[in-house]
């Protein structure tokens, strides 16, 4: 609450609940120690891990779990709403809504969130636990959970987003259509 633009803070192992909202501009948030280590910085206990909310933020080497029995049908690991930011060596895990789970989630929502990073993250179980009818195949229900999902949103830009070296396993439901990695 108190970093000013430009900090970096760092955060020691631990386990920390609710939703990290970030509103200052230009930080970065690193986590001291590795996220699969068992000393690692665990965000969990709301719908989204990250609100990533300001321009070129770095949250960097986080473990993340998103529920939202906690309150709501949409669940985000991170959420990116502003450019520039790094989201870089987090686990993102344990990810679970009734309909769209995303792990990792760039979107702009009227805000432009060009000039992104999603590199070198670990994104698994994103689960949608109330599968949704299939219109064209009345037999079969789909997932849309999502481990890493891209858009510009309500007219907002979302250009020059760089996805690499991610690693993104089940995501979705067995069985079921249009979940999808990336």
């Amino acid at each position: 609450d108190e970093a000013s633009t430009g900090d970096t803070v760092l955060v020691e192992g631990g386990s920390y609940s609710g939703t990290v909202d970030v509103t200052t501009s230009d930080l970065t948030i690193v986590a001291a120690n590795p996220p699969n280590s068992s000393d690692a910085a665990t965000v969990s206990g709301a719908s989204n891990g990250f609100d990533i909310e300001a321009t070129g933020v770095t949250v960097k080497g986080f473990e993340v779990m998103a529920d939202v029995g906690v309150d709501g049908s949409n669940a985000r690991g991170i959420d990116v709403l502003a450019s520039g930011a790094t989201v870089e060596s987090n686990w993102v895990h344990d990810v679970r809504a009734e309909e769209r789970p995303i792990g990792i989630h760039v979107w702009g929502k009227g805000q432009d969130v060009s000039n992104t990073k999603v590199v070198n993250n670990r994104i698994e179980d994103v689960e949608a636990t109330t599968l949704t009818p299939n219109l064209e195949d009345s037999d079969r229900e789909i997932s849309k959970a999502k481990g890493i999902a891209v858009s510009g949103g309500d007219s907002a830009n979302a250009d020059n987003v760089e996805i690499s070296h991610n690693t993104v396993e089940d995501i979705g439901n067995k069985d079921t259509a249009l979940a999808s990695a990336i």
